[in-house]
Formats: C-alpha cells, structure tokens, sequence
C-alpha cells in the first residue's frame, strides 16, 4: 500500500471502513482528436480528449503470494460487454504472467494503455440511471458507473475542461501585447478567440479603458471580439472590473426607450418606465430600488398629473418672462434637462445599430458609433460600404470640412472654394478651381482622420 500512495499520490483512495479495499483513478489522453460523448437518451455529443475510469481492488490477505486481487472497472461510458470483456481478459492474463509479485500498478497502467475507445468511433453514451453494484468481485467486473446520466455526462465533461485547462496552463504562450514567451497558466484565454495574453499586460490595458468610461468597448487586443464580464475580471482589479460591469450596464440599458434613472443622487438605480393609459409610457416611475416615486418628465418627486405634464410645450412657447417663473418653479436643473433634450433632438442622430445618440464632430460623413462601432452614412443613413459615396448621392465631406481644413493648416495657406482648396494669392479663381500663389510652395497634402 505505500508504495502504491506513492506512485499515485491523490489519485489513489483508501476505504475506511476496509484498509484492504482502494480505488485508483485512471486517467486516460485520447489521441486523434478526441472522441464525443453523449448523454444516455439525449443527443447533443460534446467533444472530449480526456476520459478516466475507476479500479475498485481489494486485497486479500495471501496477496500477492497466492490470491489475485478481486476488483472492479467502473466508468461511465466503458461498454461491458465488448470494450470491457477484452479489458478483463487482459488483466487476467497478466495477473498470471507476473504472480507472485504485486499486479495492482500493472492493471492500472494496463487500462490506462488500452481503455482508450477506438479512433472513428460513435459517441460514448455516458450513464443510463440504473443503479448497479460495484464492489470488488473474483475474476474482475466491468461496471457502467452508478450515477444519474445527467450526473454522470457532466462529471465527464467537466474533467475534460479540468485538465484541458491543466494543459493549457503548462505549455508555453507568447503574450500578443509584449511579445513574451510566458507560461499558459499566467496567460488569460478568451471564450470567443484564440488569443491570449499575459495577465500584466491585460491589467494595464483593462485600467486604460475603464479609467477613460469605454465600459461597452473593452474586446480583445488583436481581434476586437468582446470580452465576458468574467474576462476582464480575470485580469483587472476587483474594484475597476465592478466599475466595468456597473458601467457595461448602464450602457447596455441607456439604449433602451423604456428605461429612465432614478434622480436619487445616492442612488442611480435603473427604473423600467410602464405603459400610459394613452400610449407611450407614464409619467410616474417609482425606483425598484429605493423606492422613490417621481416624474419622468421633470425628474422631480411625485406632484401627480396635473403641473408638469406639458412642461416641455409649455417651455418652448413660454416668452423670455414666462421662462423666468419655470425656471424659478421647476428650478435650473430641471429647465437644463429640457434644454438637453432638445439639442439632442436637433443636433444627434440615433445609432441605427444600438440608437445611441450621436453628435457628428466633423464635416466628414462617414459616423461611427462609438458605443457599437456600427458605421452608416449622416445623409441617408445606410450602413457605410467602401463605395457608398462613390456610387450613390451623398458626398463624403460636408461644407464645414473645408473650412476645419483652413483653419487646420492656416487662413495664408488656404482659400474657401466650391469644390475644394487652393492657396489664396489674393486673386480671384474659375468657379470650382484653387488657384495657386506661385511664390508659395504648394500646401501639405492633407491627413484626415475618417
């Protein structure tokens, strides 16, 4: 029994109701790619290269002079009758090969060598709920594990992904920001690519995102896939990774129409709006966090329906005295509110891919959301294609990108004209043409950020 603990350490289990009586965990690598499994009566296989099988031994007490062990082979997923057969066999045989001395770690190595299902073969049903015994008899037995299929398809599955991971953790991985070869097991793997990065690196990267508010654009460095809440947590402080997931939400719920913020200051919580008798949604909201009930329309606590159901309408056609007594009444914040809702209106678009609203920053037409990375046109709204303003009606650069050119590169190097730029000499150009001072080189082509 020493010696056996100490060849398999904690794959190795001892009975405490019978010192004579232990199980060995056997491990098995499967080759070619693996095989599927599949869980009795269902039929979703899942890809597996790593299975494992129990020898139940116990020992009588003239082992190993005299008497073979009598054990057991228990897994879920080994078919007792052909795979299984042949296993007894063999471990009968060797058994007679090798008596007197102890056969116990040669029947471990043996399963481990030739349990391994065939190459091509179908899926492993794993399980089928029926209760078996599998103590330790005479001769051996082969024995479909005693646990519910679900129970056991899972187990199956789960130390698959165990000692993959134990695997990937062990070989060595360039990191794809600092070009260092380090160990897998300091390297985070991403669900949804095949790059990796060492965790330093990923620290640094992760805090620069989240320290600049970009909770809904943080994907992987190479790729730009985006990463799970569980990913930038592995690798960002506990604090900065729950500002992310904070932050990811809100995002995620600012471009829903149906949901408003309570007003709280300590508070925040998102508030899902409920339908009006009339349409749209109601004016009144009640926080599900704190509790407060308040207008969603001046963001006050509750008045009813009466004062402020038009406030908007009665703001915008209020003269300069009228505004005065709102202002006064509702208070600056709630006039600042009014005031952004409607610069929103006149000066955004909607995102066509989140509806996030969007300012456009430049005289060039070409947007892209910086919440969804979607890119569409500022004219007509179609998603943007390499050829849109080459093939359609609508031009790539408005009026005012000209005029951030001269104000870019200089008013003495640049002269406003229809259909582009040129140097201003002073001189009056064709329609349509630059014309330039001689005497002055030719000005800088320019880089314009698209």
């Amino acid at each position: 029994l020493e010696a056996l603990q100490a060849m398999y350490g904690s794959e190795l289990t001892l009975s405490p109701e019978d010192p004579s009586e232990l199980s060995i965990l056997v491990p098995l690598t499967l080759d070619d790619g693996g095989c599927e499994v599949v869980q009795a009566g269902a039929d979703s296989p899942r890809a597996v290269r790593h299975l494992q099988l129990t020898l139940h031994v116990r020992l009588p007490k003239a082992y190993p002079s005299e008497e073979a062990p009598l054990f057991a082979v228990v897994s879920p997923w080994l078919d007792p009758e052909s795979k299984g057969a042949e296993l007894l066999s063999g471990m009968r045989e060797l058994w007679e090969a090798i008596r007197p001395a102890p056969v116990v770690a040669a029947w471990a190595e043996h399963l481990r060598l030739e349990a391994a299902p065939a190459a091509g073969a179908g899926p492993l049903a794993i399980g089928d709920d029926e209760e078996r015994d599998a103590a330790p008899v005479e001769g051996g037995v082969v024995v479909r594990a005693p646990a519910p299929a679900s129970a056991a398809f899972k187990a199956v599955v789960d130390e698959d992904a165990r000692r993959t991971g134990l695997e990937a953790g062990a070989v060595i991985a360039r990191c794809g920001i600092c070009m260092e070869d380090v160990l897998g097991s300091s390297c985070v793997a991403f669900a949804q690519c095949p790059h990796r990065f060492c965790r330093a690196c990923l620290k640094v990267y992760f805090e620069e995102h989240i320290a600049r508010g970009d909770a809904s654009d943080i994907g992987c460095p190479e790729c730009r896939v985006p990463l799970l809440p569980t990913e930038v947590a592995a690798a960002a402080d506990p604090e900065l990774a729950e500002a992310h997931e904070r932050r990811a939400l809100q995002s995620a719920l600012a471009g829903m129409e149906d949901v408003t913020w309570c007003p709280l200051t300590h508070c925040q919580a998102p508030v899902v709006l409920e339908a009006g008798e009339h349409g749209g949604y109601d004016q009144l909201a009640q926080c599900p966090a704190c509790r407060h009930a308040f207008c969603t329309l001046c963001r006050r606590t509750w008045h009813g329906y009466g004062p402020c159901t038009n406030f908007r309408q009665q703001w915008e056609r209020a003269d300069d005295s009228e505004k005065a007594l709102l202002r006064d009444r509702f208070g600056e914040a709630v006039v600042a509110e009014i005031q952004s809702q409607v610069f929103i209106e006149e000066a955004t678009q909607k995102c066509p891919g989140c509806r996030a609203a969007v300012e456009k920053n430049g005289g060039c037409n070409h947007m892209t959301c910086a919440k969804c990375r979607h890119e569409w046109c500022w004219l007509c709204r179609e998603a943007y294609t390499a050829d849109h303003f080459a093939r359609g009606d609508c031009r790539q650069f408005s009026s005012d990108f000209f005029a951030e050119m001269a104000e870019a590169l200089g008013d003495h190097e640049l002269m406003r004209w229809p259909g582009g730029v040129g140097v201003a000499d002073g001189s009056k150009g064709e329609a349509g043409l630059g014309v330039f001072n001689s005497e002055l080189p030719p000005p800088p082509a320019p880089r314009i950020a698209v």
